[in-house]
């Protein structure tokens, strides 16, 4: 497969999943790379990995809650305010099918 045929396959896939927004689908890279290493907290998001303001951070997040790519839950701890986030299987179903793609 040539590179035109992969990003042309590419588009698909992200069409198929609705994540033709270059913000969102970096955003949910960014989480994808990072999940692999360690806990993805909402505040790492936007402290360490710079995708935007704040307000363009939790829109992108929301965003990708609302189309089930991740959840965002509050754990137990001292701080109630700190959030994790996790991939869901739709999420992963997205990779393994660009996975496929290469």
């Amino acid at each position: 497969m040539d590179i035109a045929q992969y990003l042309e396959k590419s588009r698909e896939i992200n069409k198929a999943f609705d994540l033709e927004s270059d913000r969102i689908r970096k955003m949910l890279d960014a989480i994808f790379i990072k999940s692999r290493d360690q806990k993805i907290t909402v505040s790492l998001m936007m402290d360490e990995l710079y995708v935007g303001s704040r307000a363009t951070c939790h829109s992108a997040l929301k965003r990708l809650s609302t189309q089930g790519y991740i959840s965002v839950k509050s754990l137990p701890s001292k701080d109630g305010r700190l959030k994790y986030i996790k991939l869901t299987k739709k999420a992963h179903a997205y990779y393994k099918h660009l996975s496929e793609v290469l």
